[in-house]
C-alpha cells in the first residue's frame, strides 16, 4: 500500500479579512482572560508522578466528521473549548514532597520567568495534517481498509510526539484527505482530566445537541453473602499479585511510539440481543467477555506451531514472534477504571480509581455463558466494593497533606503485572455535530477513546457508546514483537461479539 503524508501547522494571521490556508476567512484576535492559579488535586498529582517515572499518561480520542472541516471551524471550536475549561490554558508548576503543584496560566508563567520570550499562542497546540491514500497494489479504488491503515499510522505519529516544555499538556489535530470525511483528534494528560470528564466536556462544548448517557455500569444486587464477597475479592487481589504477567513484556525504557487500532461500529442492538439471553450481564460485562475471548484467540495464535515449533500457529503473524511456555499466560490481569463521580457530575477533573479483574485459566470457560457468569461476579465486586471507597478517600486526604508519600513505584510494579487497562466511556445518545454555528454541519460519524500508556507492554483499550453503536479501540506499544497485536485484537472483538450474538440468536 502506498501512501504519502505531509503535515502543516494550523495557523491563522489573526488579521480581519485575511485568508486561511483553505481559503476561509481568518479569525479575529482571540482574547481569553487569565485563568486563576489553583492547587493541583492529589489525584492529578498521582498521575503526574507516574509521568515522572517515564510512563506517559495521556488520554487520546478522535472523531470521524462528515465532510470537509475548515481551519476556521477548527479554531473556533478549540477556542470555545478553552473558554469553557480554563485548565486548558494552564501548566503544572512547582510542587515538592510537602506541597502539591499548582495549575498556572501559561501566559502568566512565561511572562514571569522570561518577559522577552515569545508569547504562547493557541496555534502552538494545533496541527492540520493532510494525507493521501493510494489503493493497494492490484486495486483501482481506495478501500476503507486502505484509508484505515494510513489513518492509524498518522494518528500513531500524532499521539507519539513528545510533549513540548512550557506548554499546556494537550494538543489537537485535524486530519484531511479521507473520502468525504475529516478526523478530529485530541490528546490530553490524564493529570488534567479523566476519560468520563473529557467525553462530557467535548459533548457539552461542541458536540451538542447530543445527550450524554448516565453511565455504563448498571448495578445489580449481588447474590453472594457479604462474607463470601469479601473472600472472593481477597482471592482476586491475591491472584493479581501472585501470578505475574509473562506475555508481551519487554525490557528497557518505555516504548516511545504507539500502535492504535479500532473495530467496526458495533450496534447496540447486537449487544442487547446477547444481554436478553444473559439478563444479569451489562454492556460492560459483554464487552469484557469479548475482550477476553479476543486476547485468548490472539495468544493462542502466537503459540508454537505443531508442524514447525519455530513459527507461530497464526500463519499470518507479520513478525513471527512466539509465546513459548515460559512466556505464555493462560490468564488475564485486567485493570478497570471505576468512576468516583456523583450522578450528573461532568466536571473537567479526575474522579476515578482503579480496580482489577482476574480471569483465571482460559480452559475453565467452555461457553459464553460460563465466561459471562464469571465476569458478572467480578464486576459486581467493583460496583459494590467493601473497602475501596473508604481507602480511596483516606488516601486522597493523606496525599493532599503530604504528596511525597505517594508510592508511585509500587503502583508501577502493580501495573506491570497487568495485561490490559480497559475503560468504558458513555457518550451522547443522539447524533452530534462539530459545528460552531448550530447549523448541524459536520455530523459526528464515530469516535474512539484510548486510555493512557502507564506500563511497558500493557495494552490500553476503551469502548465508548455513541448514537446507537459501541466503538472499541486499543493501543499497544510499537515494538519489534507482536506488532500486529492492536489490529488483530480489534478485529477479534468484532468477531467475538458476532459469534456471541449468533450463539444466542
Amino acid at each position: 500500500m502506498a501512501a504519502s503524508l505531509h503535515m502543516d501547522k494550523a495557523t491563522s494571521s489573526g488579521t480581519p479579512g485575511a485568508m486561511c490556508a483553505d481559503g476561509s476567512a481568518a479569525l479575529e484576535e482571540w482574547s481569553c482572560p487569565i485563568a486563576p492559579t489553583t492547587t493541583m488535586s492529589s489525584m492529578d498529582n498521582v498521575l503526574m508522578r507516574l509521568e515522572a517515572h517515564g510512563h506517559p499518561a495521556y488520554i487520546s480520542t478522535f472523531f470521524w466528521l462528515e465532510g470537509h472541516v475548515s481551519t476556521q471551524t477548527f479554531h473556533q471550536q478549540i477556542r470555545r473549548l478553552c473558554d469553557s475549561q480554563p485548565k486548558l490554558l494552564q501548566i503544572p508548576v512547582g510542587g515538592s514532597f510537602w506541597r502539591l503543584p499548582q495549575w498556572v496560566d501559561v501566559r502568566e508563567y512565561l511572562e514571569a520567568i522570561s518577559p522577552d520570550s515569545p508569547a504562547w499562542k493557541l496555534e502552538d497546540q494545533l496541527e492540520e495534517i493532510h494525507i493521501q491514500v493510494q489503493p493497494a497494489p492490484g486495486n483501482d479504488v481506495v478501500s476503507e481498509a486502505d484509508e484505515r491503515a494510513v489513518l492509524e499510522k498518522r494518528f500513531d505519529d500524532f499521539i507519539s510526539q513528545p510533549p513540548k516544555s512550557k506548554q499546556p499538556l494537550w494538543r489537537a489535530c485535524l486530519i484531511h484527505g479521507l473520502q468525504g470525511r475529516t478526523v478530529f483528534g485530541f490528546t490530553a494528560h490524564h493529570a488534567m482530566v479523566d476519560g468520563v470528564g473529557l467525553a462530557a466536556t467535548l459533548a457539552s462544548t461542541f458536540l451538542s445537541p447530543g445527550t450524554l448517557e448516565s453511565g455504563g455500569h448498571n448495578i445489580h444486587k449481588s447474590a453472594q453473602h457479604k462474607g463470601r464477597r469479601v473472600a472472593t475479592m481477597a482471592v482476586t487481589i491475591a491472584q493479581h499479585h501472585i501470578l505475574p504477567r509473562r506475555s508481551f513484556r519487554h525490557h528497557g525504557p518505555p516504548a516511545s511510539r504507539r500502535n492504535v487500532a479500532w473495530s467496526r461500529p458495533i450496534p447496540l442492538q447486537q449487544i442487547a440481543q446477547i444481554r436478553r439471553a444473559h439478563p444479569h450481564a451489562t454492556l460492560n460485562d459483554v464487552m469484557l467477555a469479548a475482550v477476553t475471548i479476543s486476547f485468548r484467540k490472539y495468544m493462542a495464535g502466537r503459540r508454537p506451531s505443531r508442524e514447525d515449533p519455530d513459527k507461530p500457529m497464526d500463519m499470518y503473524a507479520s513478525d513471527g514472534a512466539l509465546l513459548r511456555n515460559e512466556d505464555y499466560d493462560d490468564h488475564l490481569n485486567l485493570i478497570i477504571p471505576v468512576s468516583q463521580r456523583p450522578p450528573g457530575n461532568t466536571a473537567f477533573e479526575n474522579r476515578v480509581r482503579a480496580s482489577c479483574i482476574f480471569v483465571s485459566s482460559f480452559d475453565r470457560y467452555h461457553s459464553t455463558e460460563d465466561l459471562l457468569h464469571m465476569i458478572c461476579q467480578r464486576t459486581r465486586q467493583l460496583k459494590r466494593p467493601i473497602l475501596m471507597p473508604v481507602l480511596f478517600e483516606i488516601g486522597r486526604r493523606v496525599f493532599d497533606l503530604i504528596p511525597g508519600l505517594f508510592p508511585s513505584r509500587c503502583i508501577i510494579w502493580y501495573l506491570l503485572r497487568s495485561h490490559c487497562l480497559i475503560s468504558n466511556i458513555p457518550g451522547p445518545t443522539d447524533a452530534c455535530y462539530f459545528d460552531a454555528h448550530g447549523a448541524k454541519q459536520h455530523r459526528i460519524i464515530g469516535c474512539a477513546m484510548f486510555p493512557p500508556a502507564v506500563s511497558r507492554g500493557m495494552a490500553r483499550a476503551g469502548f465508548c457508546s455513541y448514537n446507537g453503536h459501541v466503538y472499541f479501540s486499543i493501543m499497544t506499544d510499537a515494538t519489534d514483537r507482536f506488532c500486529d497485536m492492536a489490529r488483530k485484537i480489534a478485529d477479534n472483538v468484532t468477531n467475538a461479539l458476532e459469534f456471541m450474538a449468533e450463539e444466542v440468536g
